[in-house]
């Protein structure tokens, strides 16, 4: 299916709903008609057809009354009832879990910042590039990788696994996580690993570059990484998120179809739309557009799946395929890209400026491996400098998302009643200080963008 052109704010597919295919005509009742068909007097029936329309219909009326008895002894499916806004011991409970959530995220930041300066300034980084050159290899390229291995490994043991630990403890506190120890575990070690590859991979190249191309290095390594951002949102739904969740097709025939529906009438390609296990793992729901191209599927957890209506979960969708219609993955790898080509000219200014004055840490030069602590500052202090503009473009987008969500299932209520459940099952603040949500939220308060769905609830009357 071909791939609908990007439109400003109004669609065209909103005012009206496609019309359908009428159903072909069943193909018995077709016969019977061109029999009587044959009679000069169509009036008079004949008696052999007249019987044979009559055991036709006998046995359709038996194979009915079979198929309703298996269907009352079958469960019948429940749509989840209504959706309840939070309590206020919710709400409180809420604002505890985002504060602590936002603190676990200052102590990282703060303890990567203070790690990778104590590691520098004692010599740390100098000694352990000494160290790999005289009993590992003195191969440019083995000791950018060696030391980039011993690096992650010391990072994750001495400061992420603590910290992520602390989190999954409170994850089980507010009984938002269903995760065995051995399961999280086993998580970690994976992300350390896949981490640890891409990490030797791009400061090879960087370090290549800072060799061979010392003063326009920062303006290919910025590239190369905007390229990889490309790929790896191409691989993420096909070969980074099965390594973590469990993914298959939707289970719900009438749900299925009903999202198929919403799908074709915006004319997407959108691969498909998918079932993500997130149930073994948290109680949490959410929903996802993932990949680029002939990966770009949408994929809904079964935590939404199982809680969430008919009408909710098109609502979830329709945001999803908002996205998807006015390219924001695009557009957001264009801000990021823009954020990273100004990180990287930072990084070099600093880079060149620093090694020389610091000469007593014993630093070759530039593209010294040695220097990645400065290196990884600089970009880190440029990532948080640049997170409200980028916060601030994510929630835009979600906004623009939402609102096509709206226009397109034309079930406000439903999009209300959906951000209430996830407020509930997620344990959302949803209404977080606004200089919190300015700094580090992504998305538009939960709160606000229930405000603007009962604005457009209210227009329509």
């Amino acid at each position: 299916m071909a791939e609908h052109p990007s439109q400003p704010n109004q669609p065209d597919f909103f005012d009206d709903e496609p019309t359908r295919a009428e159903e072909p005509e069943d193909a018995d009742a077709e016969r019977i008609v061109k029999q009587f068909q044959r009679y000069d007097r169509p009036e008079v029936v004949d008696a052999e057809i007249e019987e044979e329309a009559a055991a036709e219909k006998e046995i359709v009326d038996e194979d009915v009354a079979a198929a309703a008895d298996e269907a009352d002894e079958a469960e019948e499916p429940t749509e989840p009832d209504e959706a309840p806004e939070q309590t206020a011991e919710q709400r409180t409970e809420a604002k505890r879990y985002e504060a602590i959530h936002n603190r676990l995220f200052l102590v990282d930041i703060l303890a990567t910042a203070a790690a990778l300066a104590l590691f520098l300034l004692l010599g740390l980084s100098t000694n352990l590039r000494v160290f790999i050159e005289r009993r590992m290899s003195e191969n440019a390229f083995a000791v950018v990788a060696l030391y980039t291995v011993i690096v992650t490994i010391i990072y994750y043991f001495m400061i992420l696994i603590p910290l992520h630990y602390r989190a999954y403890r409170y994850e089980l506190q507010f009984k938002l996580s269903r995760q065995s120890f051995s399961a999280w575990l086993a998580d970690e070690f994976k992300s350390m690993g896949l981490n640890m590859i891409l990490l030797v991979v791009f400061l090879e190249l960087v370090y290549f570059l800072l060799r061979a191309a010392p003063t326009w290095w920062w303006v290919w390594a910025a590239a190369a990484w905007t390229l990889l951002v490309v790929v790896l949102t191409k691989l993420a739904p096909v070969l980074l998120i099965p390594l973590f969740f469990k993914r298959e097709p939707l289970a719900d025939e009438e749900l299925a179809e009903r999202l198929r529906h919403l799908v074709e009438r915006v004319q997407m390609n959108v691969v498909a739309v998918e079932k993500l296990g997130l149930g073994a793992k948290t109680v949490k729901a959410n929903a996802m557009l993932a990949g680029l191209g002939n990966t770009k599927r949408v994929l809904l957890g079964d935590t939404l799946l199982d809680h969430f209506s008919h009408d909710e979960i098109e609502t979830v969708l329709g945001h999803e395929l908002g996205h998807h219609y006015y390219n924001h993955v695009w557009k957001l790898i264009g801000a990021g890209s823009a954020a990273t080509f100004a990180g990287f000219f930072v990084a070099n200014v600093v880079l060149k400026g620093l090694v020389g004055s610091l000469d007593f840490l014993g630093f070759y030069n530039a593209a010294d491996v040695a220097t990645f602590p400065i290196l990884a500052v600089a970009l880190l202090v440029m990532a948080l400098v640049a997170m409200p503009a980028t916060n601030a473009f994510s929630r835009a987008l979600e906004r623009q998302a939402d609102r096509f969500a709206l226009r397109l299932t034309r079930k406000p209520g439903a999009f209300i009643s959906a951000m209430r459940r996830l407020a509930v099952q997620n344990l959302a603040d949803t209404e977080p200080s606004p200089v919190v949500e300015a700094l580090l939220h992504g998305h538009p308060s939960i709160s606000r963008r229930i405000a603007a769905a009962e604005a457009i609830q209210d227009e329509d009357g």
